[in-house]
């Protein structure tokens, strides 16, 4: 039986909602560890099919509306136009977040400007020279400096750098 079908088996209890059922089903599933800290739960709509299968009528906002008190327990956590996810505990989060970010910072940051070519006087070459290993030097602290304040961001914090990062990104690739 895969997952979907497991959260959307739901026992009759008359003294409690539809919505109680299925919050205290996938409570029970993530203590069960049927569902681990990062896992992603099945989309609204995946549930909308899962439950009229089941001959239960419900649109997908009602089951939205259902996962909003999980939501609000931090059991789950849903990002915009991604899904929605089991809550990791803050230092898991914390982690993975921060091993994203730096893998994701660290190309960037280590992406030198090539060096124009150096015409034969002393003087500038020292100065260019200088210069590159002053850049590189500094660009070493700023790299230290953003990853030791990656770490220190809640989590949600985080999560939004990186979504901003990554926008970057794509806009810098795009104008490339």
């Amino acid at each position: 039986m895969d997952i979907l079908d497991v959260l959307t088996s739901i026992p009759t209890d008359v003294n409690k909602t539809l919505a109680e059922q299925f919050q205290d089903n996938l409570r029970a599933n993530i203590q069960n560890s049927n569902l681990a800290p990062g896992d992603k739960l099945p989309s609204l709509q995946n549930f909308k099919t899962a439950f009229e299968a089941k001959g239960i009528s419900i649109s997908a906002p009602t089951i939205n509306d259902m996962l909003n008190p999980l939501r609000d327990e931090s059991i789950i956590y849903t990002i915009n136009n991604v899904g929605s996810f089991v809550t990791e505990s803050e230092e898991e989060m914390r982690e993975r977040l921060y091993n994203e970010t730096k893998a994701a910072f660290l190309p960037i940051c280590e992406h030198y400007e090539t060096l124009p070519a150096i015409p034969f006087d002393k003087g500038i070459v020292f100065q260019k020279m200088s210069d590159a290993i002053i850049r590189e030097h500094l660009e070493q602290e700023l790299r230290e400096l953003i990853l030791e304040k990656l770490k220190q961001m809640p989590a949600g914090e985080l999560w939004e750098t990186i979504q901003n990062v990554a926008k970057d990104v794509q806009h810098e690739r795009k104008d490339e």
